[in-house]
């Protein structure tokens, strides 16, 4: 399934499976003059004043009739900086660590997503970490439960007509 005919609109549109992520909101929101002193960058990450520790990793979502997932949402969480270098070690044995922390990325298909609570699972074999959602909302019931086609074009439809 990689297109689908609108019926909002009619016309035939690319169904997207994966959305690339911005910049953290948390970054933009520095002061150009501030941005030196107050954030660290490091590979994909960004320490914020020596507290904050924000990881770019994946939500996957699955569809009912397959095995691999089907949307992949790539999204910034903010994880306690103290906690991850609590676990710099386990990290360094390539073990998996797992963070709770906080979703920092809206996703447009979701209301409130932002600031969800979220368990990261790091495994330095891989090249991003999995974000799974731990609290109750539209976003938590996706990941947990595959979803159906009549879900995906809901989805869809929200990316090519947003309302309002």
């Amino acid at each position: 399934m990689d297109k689908y005919e609108c019926k909002i609109c009619g016309e035939e549109h690319n169904i997207f499976k994966a959305i690339k992520s911005p910049t953290p909101q948390r970054i933009l929101e520095i002061k150009e003059s501030e941005l030196q002193q107050r954030v660290k960058k490091i590979n994909n990450s960004f320490i914020i004043d020596d507290e904050t520790f924000l990881l770019l990793g994946d939500i996957f979502i699955s569809k009912k009739d397959t095995e691999e997932p089907f949307f992949i949402w790539p999204v910034w969480v903010s994880i306690s900086l103290a906690d991850f270098k609590s676990k710099a070690e386990e990290l360094k044995e390539k073990k998996n660590v797992e963070f709770n922390g906080y979703l920092e990325t809206a996703i447009p298909f979701y209301k409130k997503a932002k600031g969800l609570k979220v368990k990261t699972i790091v495994n330095i074999s891989y090249d991003y970490a999995v974000i799974k959602i731990k609290e109750g909302s539209q976003l938590k019931k996706d990941q947990s439960e595959k979803i159906t086609e009549k879900r995906v074009l809901e989805i869809m439809e929200f990316f090519y007509h947003p309302p309002g």
